[in-house]
């Protein structure tokens, strides 16, 4: 919603809530009347339109005269010292803050969505709609591939091009005089690169900066709703609750989640500033969403402690110790106190509390079909399919930048890695239908 702010106010002077009523309306019509279906169709047209969108956007932003095109600007030393693969050391701060911290700690004990350790809601929510286990798995990969291989390249070479026409802030407050202040901060550089779009492309531009916008507006709705509806409302509330009741409770969440966000996103500045909340917010969770398939001593106490711990703390960090007279705290100190404190209370609260029922579990793990052998390979597969997609994302760079014998080795590895996955997927495969088979009879 902030980035939509941002767009409207920059590309057509439109007001904030303005931007905010045309997405509301946008995304509750078809986020309620469509339910999850609709939001497979739209997310997969509108993956689409937001990629040649990016094409286009990226290819002006190249063009630019003050760019020079692709060659000069990968030679501008603005850009160069961005692509190195390490952070330089004599930054201390940045260096631990975007290379030691999420290398060492981040990946494994933060929550964030979308990327869950142990896996979470979105994920989750697109593999439980496939119709059988292949298109789950199969869709899965492709997702991650996509994701996080192919996608970024045209975000990325936009930025490089902003670097050069807008170098500090200050350009772009001057460049647009007429957008709020407090919002010209480093992600209004996107929508400044589109303005140099002429007519006709800059509408399939802002067509698919819209997709982008209510494809993520109408993947939170959908979960939201779901929790609301099924694990909330069927649940606790009304456990009577038929198809229709919990449709409408969906609906009406819907309705209330999209309005809470309209009313919390105009008092916002910065989506790096909410990034960095939402990570503090998940630090010190991550650990216990991957040991609750090994250690059988958490419960529910144990996650409720977690996710309550981690966003008091956060929060207090963010918003009121900045108030406190207090020596300041850099992003990544908040980070790792929040993570600290955290673990500490869900360990301490999982020790004190009775454990699940032995019964109960035994019932989750032949259910989900789950055992230390299946969990083992699974993990062989997670770290087979990570070098995979990171081996892709890097050879797409190195071959963008001109650097073939790299990008040759990085493809040559993910080639490899892929190869490597089929058969161990195959090996889950048959695993998960013997056990299925066993549990049957």
């Amino acid at each position: 919603m902030l980035a939509a702010i941002k767009i409207g106010q920059v590309l057509f002077g439109i007001d904030q809530w303005t931007v905010i009523a045309v997405t509301a309306i946008c995304s509750i019509i078809y986020s309620a009347l469509g339910g999850f279906r609709g939001a497979i169709y739209t997310d997969f047209f509108l993956f689409v339109l937001i990629m040649i969108g990016s094409v286009v956007g990226m290819v002006y932003a190249i063009s630019r005269p003050e760019v020079g095109g692709f060659a000069a600007m990968m030679h501008n030393p603005v850009v160069l010292k961005h692509i190195s693969f390490l952070p330089h050391a004599d930054n201390t701060d940045l260096f631990v803050a975007v290379f030691v911290i999420p290398i060492a700690i981040q990946w494994w004990n933060v929550w964030y969505p979308g990327s869950e350790p142990g896996g979470g809601g979105y994920i989750v929510q697109r593999m439980l709609s496939a119709k059988s286990e292949n298109h789950c798995v199969a869709g899965s990969v492709f997702y991650q591939v996509v994701n996080y291989a192919i996608r970024p390249w045209p975000w990325y070479l936009t930025a490089f091009a902003s670097l050069i026409v807008f170098p500090d802030l200050a350009s772009l407050q001057k460049a647009f005089p007429n957008v709020n202040p407090a919002l010209v901060k480093g992600d209004l550089a996107y929508p400044a690169m589109l303005t140099f779009v002429p007519n006709g492309w800059l509408g399939i531009v802002i067509a698919s900066m819209m997709g982008a916008l209510f494809s993520t507006v109408a993947a939170h709705l959908s979960m939201g709703s779901n929790y609301i509806a099924n694990d909330f409302w069927k649940r606790f509330a009304r456990p009577a609750a038929g198809e229709r009741e919990l449709i409408l409770v969906g609906r009406v969440t819907v309705v209330v989640l999209m309005a809470l966000s309209g009313l919390i996103a105009p008092f916002l500045s910065s989506a790096g500033t909410v990034f960095n909340l939402i990570l503090q917010i998940g630090a010190g969770t991550g650990l216990i969403y991957l040991l609750r398939w090994f250690w059988m001593r958490i419960n529910a106490w144990s996650e409720i402690t977690a996710m309550a711990v981690s966003f008091v703390v956060a929060v207090f960090l963010q918003l009121i110790y900045p108030h406190l007279d207090l020596p300041p705290l850099l992003s990544w100190h908040r980070l790792l106190i929040v993570m600290a404190v955290t673990t500490v209370a869900w360990v301490g609260v999982t020790l004190l509390t009775p454990p699940t029922d032995a019964a109960k579990r035994t019932a989750f793990q032949n259910k989900i079909r789950a055992n230390g052998h299946d969990i083992a390979w699974g993990l062989l597969a997670m770290t087979v399919a990570s070098v995979c997609v990171y081996a892709l994302m890097f050879a797409s760079g190195y071959w963008i930048y001109g650097r073939a014998g790299i990008a040759t080795v990085m493809t040559a590895i993910a080639v490899a890695s892929g190869l490597t996955l089929v058969p161990i997927l195959r090996h889950l495969n048959l695993g998960r239908h013997a056990s299925s088979q066993y549990l049957n009879c």
